[in-house]
C-alpha cells in the first residue's frame, strides 16, 4: 500500500528511544513528532521532526495542528520560531490583559535590550547560560554610549523574558523548561533608604509653586498620596467638599502621547480624606479653572502626563 505525503515516515529504533507511536515518539525526557512535508518550490515530500515537548498529549496537540497546516500548506516549522518572533507574538496576546503603559514598558525593554541581543535565536534552542551572559551584557555595556544599565533595569529585562519564557511553557507548550529559571542575574544593590523631604522643605517647594500651573496638582499629590494619574483622572463630581473627600476611581497614562484611562493600580476604587488646607486648595482651584469641559476633569489644562519625581505620586 502506497503511503500518503502525511504517513509517518519509519526511523530505525535506537537504545534510549521510545518506539514511535502515530508520528510521536519519546526522545530523552522529552516528546517530538513527526510529519512529511512538502517542498513547493520542488514537490519534493521530507520528514520534518519537531521536538521538546513535555508530555505525549502536547506532542500530539501539536503534530494534529501540524498535519492540518501541511494539508493547507500552512505548515510553521515550531523548531524555526526565533525569540523575536515569539516574543511578538506574546506581545499580542497579551496586548488585551495589562495596561497599554505597561504593555509599552514591556515593548520597549523588548526592543531595547533584548531584540537585538538575543532575538535571532531560535526560541528551542535558548539555554539559561545564553540569558546569563545576556544579563551580563546588558549591566556592562547595555546601556546608552557603552554605559551599562543598573541592576534594577536588568531585573525589569528578567521579570519580562521569566513571564514570556513562562507561557512558551505553560501555555504555548514550544520549549520544555524557562532558561531564565536558572540564569543568573545581577545582584541588586540594596543601598541607604532615600531622603525623605522634612515637613519644612514640603511647605517652601509649594511656597515656590504658588501661581504656577502646576501648584494645585502640586499639593493634591503632596497631601492626598494620590498618584499621578489618579489625579490626572480625578473629576468634580468625585469632589465632595462639604464632607471634605475625594473619590479615587481611576487613573490615567499615557502612551506615545496618547492620554489612555484606565483602573486604579490595585483595581480598587477608594475615598480619600482631605485636610482643611487641601479643601481650601480645591475651591482656590476651582474659581482659577476658566472653563469645566464635558470631561469636569479637576486637572482638565493638563494635556500631558507631569514630568515629577515618582515619589510624588
Amino acid at each position: 500500500m502506497a503511503k500518503t505525503a502525511l504517513a509517518d515516515p519509519e526511523e530505525p529504533r535506537r537504545p534510549g528511544k521510545s518506539k514511535l507511536r502515530d508520528g510521536v515518539m519519546k526522545r530523552g525526557k522529552t516528546w517530538s513528532y513527526v510529519i512529511r512535508v512538502t517542498d513547493p518550490e520542488t514537490g519534493i515530500s521530507k520528514p520534518k521532526w519537531v521536538g521538546g515537548f513535555p508530555t505525549e498529549d502536547a506532542a500530539k496537540e501539536a503534530r494534529d495542528e501540524a498535519r492540518v497546516g501541511a494539508r493547507r500548506g500552512e505548515y510553521i516549522d515550531r523548531n524555526a520560531i526565533t525569540v523575536g518572533d515569539y516574543l511578538d507574538e506574546w506581545l499580542d496576546a497579551h496586548a488585551v490583559e495589562i495596561k497599554p503603559k505597561t504593555l509599552a514598558n514591556y515593548r520597549y525593554l523588548i526592543d531595547r535590550h533584548v531584540r537585538p541581543n538575543i532575538g535571532g535565536l531560535r526560541l528551542q534552542t535558548v539555554r539559561p547560560g545564553q540569558i546569563t551572559k545576556l544579563y551580563r551584557d546588558l549591566v556592562t555595556v547595555g546601556g546608552r554610549k557603552g554605559a551599562g544599565l543598573s541592576p534594577r533595569t536588568v531585573a525589569h529585562v528578567h521579570s519580562v523574558l521569566r513571564k514570556a519564557f513562562g507561557d512558551a511553557v505553560r501555555v504555548d507548550e514550544l520549549i520544555a523548561s524557562n532558561p531564565t529559571e536558572r540564569a543568573k542575574r545581577p545582584r541588586l544593590h540594596h543601598g541607604e533608604p532615600g531622603k525623605v523631604w522634612t515637613p519644612a522643605q514640603l511647605r517652601a517647594l509649594l511656597v515656590s509653586a504658588e501661581g504656577h500651573r502646576l501648584s494645585a496638582f502640586f499639593h493634591l499629590a503632596a497631601y492626598t498620596g494620590a498618584r499621578r494619574g489618579e489625579l490626572l483622572n480625578l473629576r468634580w463630581p468625585d469632589v465632595d467638599l462639604d464632607g471634605a473627600s475625594i473619590h479615587i476611581k481611576g487613573s490615567v497614562g499615557f502612551v506615545a502621547g496618547e492620554r489612555i484611562e484606565g483602573t486604579t493600580k490595585s483595581g480598587r476604587s477608594r475615598v480619600v480624606s482631605l485636610d482643611p488646607g487641601t479643601v481650601d486648595v480645591f475651591k482656590a482651584h476651582r474659581k482659577r479653572a476658566r472653563r469645566q469641559t464635558q470631561s469636569g476633569r479637576v486637572l482638565e489644562g493638563l494635556r500631558r502626563s507631569p514630568r515629577v519625581r515618582h515619589g510624588m505620586g
